[in-house]
Formats: C-alpha cells, structure tokens, sequence
C-alpha cells in the first residue's frame, strides 16, 4: 500500500528526545532527513504492534481458522506474499 504523496507532522517532543534520536541516527549514518523516515517506520511499527495485540486477544475468542478472517480486516498488514514486513 505504497503512497506516492506525503503529509507535513509538527511532533512536538522534549529536547532530551530530539537529542537522543539525533545522536542515535548519526551514530547509524543518517542524516537529518532520516528523521521523517525513522518517525514514519515507526509509526507502521506501532500500528502493526498494536494490530497484533488485538488480533491475539480476537484469537482467543475464535478458532485458529478465523485468523485469516480478522487479518483481512486490516489493511496496513501487509501479504505474506509481499515479501516485506512493512512497506
């Protein structure tokens, strides 16, 4: 579900987090444009980590046949056939 335009954030965070997240992409190499890309992978992360989180609890409650049914349901998990955990 790749998007081809992109959204402007103002995220406001504390100066002790914007430190942080500076030295820790410079330590990997990134530069101050990765910033958008690490905020937007994780972004996907957390959607993905809290979809997971329901889908577990949804499981519980139905038998395993019905996984498929409740992944279905959520567009931003992506098809194992993708080959790609998140695009």
């Amino acid at each position: 579900m790749p998007c081809t335009t992109t959204t402007r954030w103002t995220v406001p965070a504390s100066k002790e987090t914007d430190i942080s997240l500076r030295c820790f992409l410079a330590e990997l190499g990134m530069q101050k444009g990765d910033i958008s890309k690490f905020i937007g992978d994780a972004v996907k992360w957390r959607m993905f980590d809290q979809t997971m989180d329901e889908t577990r609890k949804q499981v519980v409650r139905k038998e395993s046949n019905g996984i498929r049914d409740i992944v279905a349901t959520k567009p931003w998990i992506p098809q194992a056939s993708s080959g790609y955990l998140l695009t």
